[in-house]
């Protein structure tokens, strides 16, 4: 009870099972399961692992915006931030900070962000929702080869596989906008797709991350941080990939749109 952090919670409960294990294992098993449910982290249990679907609830998109930026103490460790999700959402990324990086921005966007595949071994590498009741799938492939032509057989089955989990779990119903990051757009000769599904190449990846920059710099026009207050007319920069982008914080937070820019297969 004196602890109001989940993740810190989870992680003392872990703790006790471990106690627990040597006197009794079902116990053992039950309190970890206590612990992953706080924190997904942790050891998964042995069994009884169910999936959280995500629900509609009364935050707006925009205070999880704000909920979000104001976990920074300045405008420095904001940018600091920001850019590292941006470098780490880069074809040639190791996939665990990639899927990672892609939980975040997700959660900058203002989404309920999951990444089931991580969390319960089923389902896509990353969920976004809890927005308007619409969802994300996404499926990454950070770390195919850029100079590769085709989406084999195998990634193909893999997206279907998603896709079937989330109307299994969502309902055929639900508005989902499939995306598969990879590099390459073309479908091998042996590969199909059961559900319409987008991919976002390098292209468009570029596009989606300056969006993010300029998300970010017009939401913190709305803030106040002792730097923005000291000059809030000066031009700050992000800058991800060797690449930097000019954003001018003047720019009124509800003129910025982002969108998930994706190209259609062939």
């Amino acid at each position: 009870k004196y602890i109001k952090d989940d993740s810190e919670r989870g992680w003392y409960m872990q703790i006790l099972a471990r106690y627990k294990y040597f006197i009794r294992k079902t116990d053992s098993n039950k309190i970890q399961k206590s612990a992953f449910s706080s924190n997904l982290q942790l050891l998964k249990p042995k069994d009884g692992i169910t999936y959280r679907k995500i629900n509609v609830i009364n935050d707006s998109r925009i205070y999880r915006i704000k909920k979000w930026i104001a976990q920074y103490k300045d405008y420095n460790e904001l940018v600091l931030a920001v850019d590292g999700l941006l470098n780490d959402f880069t074809f040639g990324v190791n996939a665990e900070k990639f899927e990672t990086s892609l939980q975040e921005i997700g959660a900058l966007l203002g989404f309920i962000s999951q990444r089931p595949d991580k969390e319960i071994r089923k389902g896509p590498d990353n969920l976004w929702g809890g927005v308007e009741n619409k969802f994300f799938l996404l499926e990454c492939k950070s770390e195919v080869n850029e100079s590769r032509e085709t989406i084999n057989k195998h990634e193909a089955a893999q997206m279907n596989s998603h896709c079937g989990w989330f109307e299994n779990e969502y309902g055929k119903e639900a508005l989902v906008k499939r995306i598969l990051i990879i590099p390459t757009h073309k479908l091998s000769y042996e590969a199909d797709f059961t559900h319409k599904v987008d991919i976002m190449r390098k292209g468009k990846m570029k596009i989606f991350k300056t969006s993010i920059a300029l998300l970010c710099a017009a939401a913190v026009s709305a803030c106040t941080f002792p730097e923005k207050a000291e000059n809030p007319l000066m031009p700050k920069r992000f800058s991800y990939a060797n690449e930097e982008t000019q954003i001018n914080l003047q720019q009124p937070f509800t003129r910025v749109i982002v969108k998930c820019y994706s190209t259609k297969y062939e």
